[in-house]
């Protein structure tokens, strides 16, 4: 799995995978609140650091996961 970069914070959530595109390495979820970033419910788009992670990224999958923050937006390092 694809560690973060040291210094980086690592939020964790719970969310249903709704959408997996393969061809930009992007798994958005319908994710519940994150209180690390003091978010609510939404659905997004997360890129995805370990290709290897799309294998168990599956649409309608309910899925824990660990995500930083990079320059372009947020990026899962786990599931």
């Amino acid at each position: 799995m694809g560690k973060p970069a040291a210094g980086q914070t690592v939020h964790m959530a719970n969310g249903k995978v709704t959408t997996v595109d393969t061809g930009t390495n992007v798994v958005t979820l319908a994710h519940e609140p994150v209180k690390s970033l003091n978010w609510p419910v939404m659905t997004m788009g997360f890129q995805v650091k370990d290709k290897m992670l799309l294998d168990k990224l599956i649409v309608g999958k309910t899925v824990d996961f660990e995500f930083t923050q990079a320059a372009k937006g947020y990026v899962i390092t786990n599931e």
